[in-house]
């Protein structure tokens, strides 16, 4: 119970005491109305308490959980890039011992480029997302800010570096099978 709301129920009490013919309060009617009045700003303060705690607690449990996602996605670019990459150079390993060739291998090469590029943009996409964190907790926000939306941009670049990877790979078996 608010300060207002307790003078409110105070003045309402006294109403209904003069509508009684009462034309005072007696000083034991008031006493107990103090009593009610303060059991319920207590109970209201410590509602307030928990419903902030809760809050708290909340956005505590939401802060956990963008970040797990953050890592899991961080995680996952330097993984099928680097994946990606490993395959097309197995691949090649492979096409140039038994075809005993190297044309039309520009696309492979590109597609190997870009996949450690994409491996690269993820690895410095976690230092940049380190950095965010440590300005944010040193109170320097707006460093913070820019840090993180510089995480996000180069998280979606190493992302799309996968699929034109994949581009390339596709034109490399294209011109290598006559597809």
């Amino acid at each position: 119970m608010e300060t207002k709301e307790a003078v409110d129920f105070i003045r309402e009490q006294a109403r209904l005491n003069e509508g009684d013919g009462n034309a005072h309060i007696s000083k034991k009617d008031l006493s107990k109305l103090l009593e009610i009045t303060e059991r319920y700003s207590s109970d209201s303060l410590v509602l307030r308490e928990s419903r902030h705690k809760a809050q708290l607690e909340t956005d505590l449990e939401v802060f956990r959980a963008v970040f797990v996602y953050g890592q899991a996605a961080l995680k996952t670019t330097i993984l099928i890039n680097g994946g990606a990459a490993i395959a097309v150079m197995a691949f090649l390993a492979r096409y140039v011992s038994v075809e005993n060739q190297v044309a039309n291998m520009q696309f492979f090469l590109s597609a190997l480029l870009v996949f450690g590029f994409g491996v690269l943009l993820g690895a410095v996409t976690t230092g940049f997302t380190y950095l965010a964190q440590s300005f944010f907790a040193h109170r320097k926000d707006k460093l913070g800010f820019s840090f993180q939306v510089l995480s996000v941009i180069l998280g979606l670049l190493s992302l799309s570096t996968f699929g034109l990877g994949i581009w390339f790979s596709y034109q490399g078996f294209g011109s290598a099978f006559g597809i």
